[in-house]
């Protein structure tokens, strides 16, 4: 294989696989230890939040109604920071295929930055702002007994998930998507043992109903977090270069996270993410409409 050829794949192989002799890539060997990790990931957090759903209705139907609706805000909360992890994870990759490993850990440190700012400020607006955004969602006034502290108790922590998500991103755009994996399997172990001990009031603990569900929920997330940084300085990036990183130029990163991020927005509203939205909006639409400011249609 030629100089200019071994360029090129170095070039255009984000997720550095390896090349034989021949210039051939193993696709279905790579792809499989990427994807598959990936697919591990999303079935344990579809089944967090199957365990959460069960373990509350043993405790009261009308909790698991009150933490639906407000686990539909959190969503909606997550949506902001997956905008700035997709352009995350695209950057990543490019700059590892093009062996600029420096520029991969600006990126990484402008996207937790930018995380970490948005985290606070979803945190506050969840945690603070909880009575008006549950009565905009509708929610009866029997099940703000369960939704509120739940959402104020949950939300106050979403900073957890923001960054989370972001280191998750960024080791998934180095071929290390394992860790995540691992990281979310050890996340619903730790949140069944909360949800067991705090909900219910095992192992000499109170029963505290919604409220331990948000206890066990920020628990686990922290764990979540702190297992991922160090993952990330130990595996990933030093903690020196992640400094340097800081202090490097990067307000031409910033718009180069911004941008595949938007782009990514623009393609996913219009198509998968419209009917989610319509379900989270209706609400508050029929809310508005309820005091006559606006018409829904039937």
């Amino acid at each position: 294989m030629n100089r200019d050829y071994r360029k090129f794949l170095r070039l255009f192989n984000p997720m550095r696989l390896k090349a034989h002799d021949d210039g051939t890539i193993n696709l279905r060997k790579q792809i499989r230890t990427l994807t598959v990790p990936i697919f591990i990931e999303m079935l344990l957090v579809t089944m967090m939040g199957a365990t959460d759903t069960f373990m509350l209705s043993q405790y009261a139907d009308d909790a698991v109604a009150a933490v639906g609706v407000a686990n539909q805000l959190n969503t909606f909360a997550f949506m902001v920071f997956q905008i700035i992890n997709i352009g995350t994870t695209v950057l990543c990759s490019q700059y590892l295929g093009a062996g600029k490993r420096f520029k991969m850990e600006q990126v990484t440190a402008m996207a937790l930055l930018l995380n970490l700012v948005s985290g606070i400020v979803m945190s506050l607006i969840l945690s603070l702002g909880a009575p008006f955004l549950l009565n905009i969602m509708g929610l009866k006034e029997d099940l703000m007994v369960y939704g509120l502290p739940y959402m104020q108790l949950a939300g106050a922590f979403a900073i957890f998930q923001a960054l989370h998500m972001t280191v998750s991103a960024s080791l998934r755009a180095d071929n290390k998507a394992v860790y995540p994996m691992l990281v979310v399997l050890l996340v619903n172990i730790v949140n069944i043992i909360g949800n067991y001990t705090l909900i219910f009031g095992n192992f000499g603990a109170p029963a505290l109903g919604v409220e331990g569900a948000a206890i066990a929920t920020n628990i686990s997330r922290g764990v979540a977090m702190v297992t991922l940084f160090i993952i990330l300085f130990t595996r990933h990036i030093s903690f020196s270069n992640l400094i340097e990183a800081f202090r490097s130029p990067i307000a031409e990163l910033r718009h180069e996270i911004v941008a595949p991020a938007a782009i990514y927005l623009a393609q996913y509203l219009p198509h998968a993410g419209q009917k989610r939205l319509n379900e989270l909006l209706r609400p508050f639409f029929e809310r508005l409409a309820h005091y006559g400011v606006v018409g829904v249609g039937h």
